[in-house]
């Protein structure tokens, strides 16, 4: 398992953790809001002169299976692998 720092180019999949992550936490009911970001917002909290937050990506050898941001990084970074593993094993959840 390797980590690595997004870049712009990963806006679309950053997005597309947050979709499955709400989704997921919709699924056991903990989340019943509407998802308010997009992939612009995303783009400008973390690839301004200044960014507001910076995002990590636990990747295997095919792909990326997890993500954290700023000091959540390690026990976020673990609890995405874990769910996105789940996910990956669960006819429901994909």
């Amino acid at each position: 398992m390797n980590v690595k720092t997004a870049t712009p180019d990963d806006v679309p999949l950053i997005f597309s953790f947050i979709q499955k992550k709400a989704e997921f936490d919709r699924n056991l009911g903990e989340f019943f809001d509407v998802l308010r970001t997009s992939e612009q917002k995303i783009y400008k909290t973390l690839f301004i002169s200044v960014p507001f937050s910076y995002v990590l990506f636990a990747e295997n050898s095919e792909r990326e299976v997890g993500f954290s941001k700023n000091d959540e990084l390690m026990l976020l970074c673990i609890s995405l692998i874990l769910e996105n593993m789940l996910r990956l094993n669960s006819p429901k959840l994909k």
